[in-house]
């Protein structure tokens, strides 16, 4: 992910006046992570949660060198395992800002739908999910794929439009394009 789509998955850190408490979900190699830290302040808390081991290890080691990591250490928590497993351990959720890229179309339709009722859970009153998705790839995912993938990402589809719709007539969906 680029450092421009780090920061529009980040600005709504702005809207939301401290102590923030924020969950970032699949950081990889930690762009969003990066800009996370930058907005942080004092009283912010944040998790950081990614399944794969090797991503995680890199992350955590290249954090070492950054500044706001050094500034914020003591209030960030590191995850490794399922975002799942996070209500069955020691870290307590009510998140208000909850970062996750990862990639819907690469889960089946429950698997997705499971993970909104899950962000949908761990978010505060005030909280607030980011996500994104690369303009038309779920699209030209169902033309250039095999009839068992284009099925699934058709769950998929139908998932992510009944929560985008859910989270709409509620007032509470903003859509960016950067």
């Amino acid at each position: 992910s680029s450092n421009s789509l780090a920061r529009a998955m980040v600005k709504p850190m702005d809207s939301l006046s401290g102590p923030r408490r924020i969950l970032e979900v699949g950081p990889g190699t930690g762009h969003m992570t990066r800009e996370i830290l930058r907005r942080m302040t004092e009283q912010d808390t944040f998790v950081i949660c990614e399944i794969n081991a090797l991503f995680l290890a890199r992350l955590r080691h290249d954090l070492q060198f950054n500044k706001y990591y050094q500034r914020h250490r003591d209030r960030i928590r590191f995850y490794e395992g399922p975002v799942q497993g996070l209500k069955n351990s020691n870290i307590p959720g009510n998140y208000d800002l909850i970062v996750s890229s990862l990639p819907f179309l690469n889960f089946a339709g429950d698997e997705v739908d499971e993970l909104f009722g899950l962000y949908s859970n761990l978010l505060s009153s005030r909280g607030i999910l980011s996500t994104c998705e690369y303009i038309g790839i779920r699209k030209l995912s169902l033309i250039f794929s095999s009839m068992r993938n284009r099925e699934r990402m058709k769950e998929v589809d139908q998932v992510i439009r009944s929560w985008r719709r859910r989270a709409k007539s509620q007032g509470a969906l903003r859509s960016d394009v950067s």
